[in-house]
């Protein structure tokens, strides 16, 4: 081998380093936060006055106002014999709506809206009106000063004198109970008498042995529908239980049979008193008569 001079040698390889953006360090110093700005406070009442309520919307104040319920009776015209019948239509009227009528005034002077124009009637109730208007402030009245001018002008005493008769003296007798009371109870309702009344004429109208099987409840009915409907119930079950089947003496009309069929009690009473005034003026058997 020749001497010459060595081969230099190789550098090694170096790696270019690639530029990288720098990483931002998470800054260590916080923001102040800054508190929201205060807000107006609200007025608040003065003490000891509730807060005053929110307005209801028109919608919802509609509907809770209370629906008219019933039927309005038909103008009336003066006429006596249905003057009973219009009262009794009036008033159940405003009976059932109280909760829309809440005042006198409010009841009667629409009371007075309901007599026919061109009569009479009308004529009557356009001079309350003007009474009451005149007045200051205007003054209807009570309902129960209006109840008695109406009786006073339209329902004829002979025509309440009747009606009270009828109720006392119409008797059951033998009537199947339904029709008797229809009758009864129509003209009751016309004399204008009270509960307890009623509810005496009603007991001394039925049959000696209705009212004996009435004296067995207890406790007895302290109102008339109660008693009406115990008198019904106890010739229903008569109806069902007590008729014999067949053509039995023992049928409708007998005064074994039926309690309809014994005789009427106020009859009764009245051949009693009769045999006790005979007695009384005729002279004993075996004496002589001055």
């Amino acid at each position: 081998m020749s001497k010459g001079k060595a081969p230099a040698p190789i550098p090694p390889r170096t790696r270019t380093p690639v530029a990288r953006a720098p990483t931002p360090k998470a800054s260590t110093s916080r923001q102040p936060v800054q508190a929201p700005p205060p807000q107006p406070a609200a007025p608040q009442p003065p003490p000891g006055n509730p807060p005053p309520n929110p307005p209801v919307p028109a919608a919802m104040a509609q509907q809770n106002q209370p629906r008219i319920l019933g039927t309005a009776p038909d103008p009336y015209d003066g006429s006596p014999e249905k003057a009973i019948t219009f009262w009794n239509t009036l008033a159940n009227y405003y009976a059932i709506n109280e909760a829309v009528y809440t005042t006198n005034a409010q009841k009667v002077s629409s009371a007075l809206t309901h007599f026919k124009i061109g009569t009479p009637a009308r004529n009557w109730a356009s001079d309350l009106m003007q009474i009451a208007l005149a007045a200051q402030p205007p003054n209807y009245g009570t309902w129960d000063e209006f109840k008695e001018a109406f009786k006073k002008q339209f329902i004829p005493p002979a025509s309440q004198m009747e009606a009270i008769s009828k109720m006392h003296l119409n008797q059951m007798g033998a009537k199947d109970f339904a029709t008797w009371f229809q009758e009864w109870s129509t003209e009751a309702r016309r004399t204008g008498a009270d509960e307890t009344t009623k509810m005496w004429a009603f007991r001394r109208n039925l049959p000696a042995s209705l009212q004996k099987k009435l004296l067995t409840l207890s406790p007895q009915p302290t109102t008339l529908d109660t008693l009406v409907e115990k008198a019904r119930e106890f010739d229903k079950n008569w109806q069902i239980f007590g008729r014999p089947f067949g053509n039995s003496p023992r049928g409708r009309g007998s005064s074994r049979g039926n309690w309809r069929g014994n005789q009427n009690p106020r009859i009764q009473e009245i051949k009693e008193d009769a045999k006790i005034e005979i007695a009384a003026t005729q002279p004993k058997r075996g004496t002589s008569q001055k």
